[in-house]
């Protein structure tokens, strides 16, 4: 075998084997799912936050926008103003659903402004 035939078949071989791994590596990191259960208006209109980052509604977090995490520890936190946080650490497990159930209560804390404003459109 000619040396220019062997670099031909080494390259070939690290080029299969490159385009095997990056193959693996796609389809090894598996999601795991995250679904909220509410019941008010609400707890659908409260804003979720995953490991310190907005993400959206509770009732936007559904079907083709779905909640997807990589697996590992997370800390979900569900928030309404004049309600207390909703903090819960969940476990994401590749390919599992978690179910996160929302139940707003109001805070007995909360200072609601007495200000009114008013808006005039021409």
């Amino acid at each position: 075998m000619t040396l220019a035939r062997m670099k031909m078949v080494l390259g070939l071989l690290l080029w299969l084997g490159f385009v095997g791994l990056v193959r693996a590596q796609n389809t090894n990191q598996v999601l795991g799912q995250v679904n909220f259960e509410e019941k008010t208006n609400i707890d659908k209109s409260s804003s979720v936050w995953v490991d310190g980052q907005y993400l959206g509604y509770v009732d936007e977090l559904k079907s083709n926008k779905k909640l997807l995490l990589v697996p590992g520890k997370h800390e979900i936190a569900v928030r309404q103003v004049g309600y207390k946080d909703i903090r819960e650490t969940i476990e994401v497990n590749p390919g599992g659903t978690n179910i996160v159930t929302v139940r707003s209560e109001k805070d007995p804390n909360s200072v609601n402004a007495n200000a009114t404003g008013e808006v005039k459109l021409k």
